[in-house]
C-alpha cells in the first residue's frame, strides 16, 4: 500500500502566534455599529493593535512611543464607522492603516519636518566661520 502525501494548510492556525484575528474585530465592530456607539472590547481591540503596530518602530523616547500609540487609538476611534464593509471584509487591515497613519501623524507632530525651501542663516554661515 501506498500512502498518500499529507497536504499542509498554508498559514498558521487560529491561536497559534496571533494576537487578533479578522473574524473577532468584525463582530465586534458589527456591534459597535449596532449600538451606534464603541463597545469595551472593540475599543480593548483597537489599543491592541495600536500597541503591537508601535512596536515595529524604534523610539529614543518612552514618551514619543506612547504619543504616537495614542495617535493611532484616537484616529481609529474617530474614524471607527468609516469601514465599508461592502467594499472588503479585511477590517483589519483597514484598522491596521488608519492607526498606522494615526500615528505617522502624531510622530509628525511632536517631530515636525523641515522644509526644504526654508534657508536657514546659520546653516549657510556655518561653513564660513
Amino acid at each position: 500500500m501506498t500512502e498518500e502525501p499529507v497536504k499542509k494548510k498554508i498559514g498558521r492556525p487560529r491561536g497559534a502566534g496571533f494576537y487578533l484575528s479578522n473574524e473577532d474585530l468584525i463582530a465586534e465592530w458589527y456591534k459597535s455599529r449596532a449600538q451606534d456607539q464603541v463597545t469595551n472590547e472593540f475599543a480593548r481591540m483597537i489599543q491592541l493593535m495600536s500597541e503591537k503596530i508601535s512596536g515595529r518602530h524604534f523610539y529614543t523616547e518612552p514618551r514619543d512611543r506612547s504619543d504616537c500609540i495614542a495617535g493611532g487609538v484616537m484616529d481609529a476611534l474617530k474614524y471607527w464607522r468609516g469601514f465599508n464593509p461592502e467594499k472588503g471584509t479585511n477590517c483589519f487591515a483597514y484598522f491596521s492603516s488608519v492607526i498606522f497613519n494615526g500615528g505617522q501623524k502624531a510622530w509628525h507632530t511632536i517631530h515636525p519636518v523641515r522644509e526644504k525651501t526654508t534657508i536657514r542663516l546659520s546653516d549657510k554661515m556655518a561653513k564660513y566661520m
